[in-house]
């Protein structure tokens, strides 16, 4: 078939913008083996503006003329609206298929005349909740059941949802890149030495995402930690790839992590940050295998949450907050969940985690491979 596929959020060749652009770029190798022609439209950037082909049959093209970074993205010119449009329009006219990732084509127009699949990876950022409530087309995707039971619950007052046209089909992880993976390349790429109690934010900057908790967290360490151990304790943070698009020192993302640094000097542990590129997605099992934990216990409204799963897939334990998809994505017994807006409560498990680290590697590669392999995640899409 051909396919033309829309993707709001920028598609590199060699990086990855977030987890939702990982679940594409999985699902767009799977369609290019499979022998479908992919034509894939996404935002041009300053540092992403050149056609490519991602994988044999697809084809990237990062073109339209959105603002380049969120939030708002739809907030530009009305002459590049009119050029998306005139793009999409053209690419569709050839079109066996639309695939919208993450619902955020708004010009519903666009496509009276061709069959869609609507893939949903949020229900929370506004263009994403636009796109969902627009929806009135062949199919809708979802990554979870908690996310299914939001949408469904939503819409119920105003339009019911036919189940045969909804597909749970939660995410897929790699069991062959994610795995214990010798941390020096990683080290190297941090400027680390090895004697660091490290532990990872690896989160974009949303504040939600609980960047500020994780440094409160850590300072409530102390309670259970001895001050060389304390000294020891690094917390480290990606820099979003996006913050260089952004010069305005006041923007969201450079004012975030100014923030944290505030944070951390006022509560005593200048020494805590440690903020260093956005890494490619190889790095990423080494990343996860430097450090001695994983926080994710912030209160955004996750539909699925991979972090924690990536990194007790290459043997580092996670705290999630019991916050959304994140309640019951792992079960209880295979990583730790505490009450969101609980420090007291985190910092205690991260200090158990920190002084007797556990491991269960096995079983939580048993439980993935069941329940979120790549090929069931791949194949359903498809």
């Amino acid at each position: 078939m051909r396919i033309v596929v829309f993707s709001l959020g920028p598609v590199f060749p060699g990086l990855v913008h977030g987890g939702s652009q990982r679940t594409l770029a999985a699902v767009l190798r799977h369609l290019g083996e499979s022998g479908h022609e992919c034509s894939v439209f996404c935002t041009r950037r300053a540092d992403n503006s050149a056609s490519f082909a991602l994988y044999p049959g697809v084809q990237v093209h990062p073109v339209l003329g959105f603002k380049q970074t969120y939030p708002e993205p739809y907030y530009t010119a009305v002459y590049r609206l009119r050029d998306v449009i005139t793009t999409l329009r053209r690419a569709l006219d050839r079109a066996d298929v639309l695939y919208v990732h993450d619902g955020e084509l708004l010009f519903h127009f666009l496509y009276d005349t061709v069959p869609v699949v609507v893939a949903l990876q949020d229900f929370v950022y506004p263009d994403t909740l636009g796109g969902a409530f627009g929806y009135r087309r062949d199919r809708l995707v979802l990554p979870s059941p908690y996310l299914k039971a939001c949408v469904t619950a939503v819409f119920a007052d105003f339009r019911k949802l036919e189940q045969s046209t909804v597909s749970v089909v939660p995410n897929g992880f790699d069991l062959e890149q994610l795995r214990p993976t010798d941390p020096g390349s990683a080290m190297q790429a941090l400027g680390l030495s090895g004697n660091e109690l490290l532990i990872l934010h690896p989160h974009r900057p949303d504040p939600r995402k609980g960047l500020g908790d994780a440094i409160t967290t850590i300072a409530l360490c102390r309670r259970y930690l001895s001050d060389a151990a304390m000294r020891r304790v690094r917390l480290a943070v990606p820099i979003w790839m996006d913050s260089a698009l952004t010069p305005d020192s006041s923007h969201v993302y450079q004012g975030l992590y100014k923030q944290a640094e505030d944070q951390a000097v006022a509560l005593g542990m200048p020494e805590l940050l440690i903020f260093h590129p956005w890494l490619a997605p190889s790095l990423m099992p080494s990343y996860y295998s430097l450090a001695k934990a994983t926080l994710s216990i912030g209160s955004f409204i996750e539909s699925f949450g991979n972090v924690a799963v990536e990194s007790e897939l290459c043997g580092t334990p996670a705290i999630v907050s019991r916050v959304a998809a994140q309640r019951d994505i792992l079960p209880n017994e295979l990583v730790s969940k505490v009450p969101y807006g609980r420090p007291e409560t985190a910092a205690e498990v991260l200090a158990s985690l920190l002084l007797s680290p556990k491991q269960q590697g096995t079983l939580v590669r048993e439980y993935v491979a069941q329940n979120y392999s790549m090929r069931q995640m791949v194949e359903g899409y498809a």
